[in-house]
C-alpha cells in the first residue's frame, strides 16, 4: 500500500538497473566492473578523471580493454586477477590522468560479482582506500622521522661547530699570547741592539738589522690578524641596528695618519642604510675593506676611494670601490681566501679579506669583488632585505 492506500508504487523497482547504474557512477572512489575477456564493462565518474584514457569512452557503461590501463597484457592481467581472488585485493600499475601520464601502483578490493540475468561472473575492482591512506600515513611517518633525525644531526653538527669556533678562539688567543711575548722579546732586544752598537755597525749589517726588524713588525701584525680572524668566526653574535652611513664615517675617520695620506679623496654617498649588525664585527670589515683600498693605490695616478650604498628590491648593498691599481680579475674569488696575497709588494698578511668574507657569512650577507685588473677595485656587500630595516 502506498500513503494514500492505495496499491504499491512499483515505479522505483521498475528504474532499479537505471538507479543501480547512477550509484555505481557516484561512488567517491575508482572503481571497475571488468568481464572475463578483460573489457571493463561499468566504472565511476572518480575512475574516469583520474586514469589516462578513461574521457574519451564517454559514459560509465563506455567499453575499454581495462589492460589498456594497466600497461599489461590482458593475458597477463586476468591471470593476476584470477590469482587475487582468494585474497581479496590486488595491486596493479594504473596510468594517471596527465601530461606525464605517470604510472603508480594503486591497491584494490577484488571480489567476484554474480547476477542472475549475468552469463559470466565479473571482477569488481574498487580502489582501496583505507591501505592507500595507511601507505599515506606509513610515508609521511617515514618523511616525519628522516625529518627528525635530519634535524638531531643538524643539530649535533651545529653544536660541534660552535665547540670548533670555540677552540678556535680559544688557541687565537692563546697562540696570540705566546706569541707576542718572544715577539715583544725580538724588537725589544733589537731596539737596544740598534741603540747601543748601531753607530758602530758596518752598512750591510744595518740593512740586515732594517730586515729583521720588519719580519718581526709583520709577525705581530699577522699574530693580531689571526686573532680578529678567529673572532670573526667565533664570537656570539649580538645584533643591534646600525647606521651603515655612521659607521662607514667612523671607520673613515679612524685611518692612521699614514694611511689618510695615501687617498686623494675619500667620498661617502647613497641613502643612509639602516642595518641589522654585529658593531664590533662591522667595524672590522669596514677597517678591513677600506684600508685595503687605501694600500693598492698606483705611482703618480690620483687614488680616490669611493663608498657608495644602494637600496633595491631584493634588500641593499654597499660598494667600496678604488682607481688603484685593482688584481687579475680571474682571482676575484682566490682574493677572500685566508693567506692570499696576490700583491706580495704591499704591506699586508692575507686575511683581512677572509676576514671580512667570514664577518658577511656570519651576518647571512655575501661579499663579492670585480676588476678589470687596471683601473681599480670594487668591493660590494650585498645585504638581504631581512637585514637591511
Amino acid at each position: 500500500m502506498n500513503a494514500n492506500g492505495g496499491a504499491p508504487d512499483n515505479s522505483a523497482l521498475d528504474r532499479e538497473p537505471t538507479i543501480a547504474l547512477a550509484a555505481f557512477s557516484a561512488m567517491p572512489m575508482s572503481a571497475f566492473l571488468v568481464d572475463a575477456q578483460g573489457d571493463m564493462v561499468l566504472h565511476t565518474s572518480r575512475a574516469a578523471h583520474r586514469f589516462a584514457g578513461m574521457r574519451d569512452i564517454g559514459d560509465a557503461r563506455g567499453t575499454l580493454a581495462f589492460s589498456d590501463l594497466t600497461g599489461l597484457e590482458t593475458a597477463t592481467l586476468l591471470d593476476r586477477l584470477r590469482a587475487a581472488l582468494p585474497r581479496g585485493h590486488i595491486t596493479l600499475p594504473m596510468r594517471v590522468a596527465g601530461a606525464t601520464q605517470e604510472t603508480k601502483a594503486l591497491p584494490f578490493h577484488l571480489s567476484l560479482l554474480r547476477h542472475d540475468g549475468v552469463r559470466q561472473p565479473l571482477y569488481m575492482l574498487a580502489q582501496d582506500l583505507v591501505s592507500a591512506g595507511a601507505e599515506a600515513l606509513r610515508v609521511a611517518h617515514d618523511l616525519r622521522k628522516r625529518e627528525t633525525e635530519n634535524a638531531a644531526a643538524l643539530r649535533a653538527h651545529l653544536t660541534e661547530l660552535q665547540r670548533t669556533l670555540l677552540s678556535m678562539e680559544t688557541f687565537a688567543n692563546a697562540a696570540s699570547h705566546d706569541l707576542r711575548t718572544p715577539i715583544n722579546a725580538i724588537t725589544g732586544l733589537l731596539d737596544l741592539f740598534t741603540r747601543k752598537f748601531g753607530d758602530g755597525l758596518p752598512e750591510t749589517a744595518g740593512t740586515y738589522l732594517g730586515h729583521i726588524q720588519r719580519a718581526a713588525d709583520q709577525l705581530d701584525t699577522i699574530t693580531d690578524a689571526l686573532l680578529t680572524h678567529a673572532k670573526s668566526a667565533a664570537a656570539p653574535l649580538e645584533l643591534q641596528k646600525l647606521s651603515m652611513r655612521a659607521a662607514v664615517q667612523q671607520s673613515v675617520d679612524g685611518l692612521a695618519p699614514r694611511l689618510r695620506l695615501l687617498a686623494t679623496g675619500i667620498s661617502v654617498q647613497g641613502p643612509d642604510l639602516q642595518v641589522m649588525a654585529e658593531p664590533a664585527l662591522l667595524r672590522i670589515m669596514l677597517d678591513n675593506l677600506v684600508s685595503n683600498a687605501l694600500k693598492h693605490g698606483v705611482d703618480k695616478r690620483p687614488l680616490n676611494v669611493m663608498i657608495t650604498s644602494t637600496v633595491e628590491d631584493a634588500g641593499a648593498t654597499l660598494e667600496i670601490a678604488d682607481t688603484g691599481r685593482g688584481f687579475d680579475p680571474a682571482k676575484a674569488q682566490a682574493i677572500f681566501a685566508p693567506f692570499q696575497r696576490l700583491d706580495n709588494e704591499r704591506d699586508g698578511t692575507g686575511i683581512g679579506l677572509s676576514t671580512c668574507n667570514e664577518i658577511c657569512k656570519r651576518h647571512g650577507w655575501r661579499i663579492d669583488a670585480a676588476s678589470d685588473g687596471e683601473s681599480g677595485a670594487q668591493f660590494t656587500i650585498h645585504i638581504p632585505r631581512v637585514f637591511a630595516v
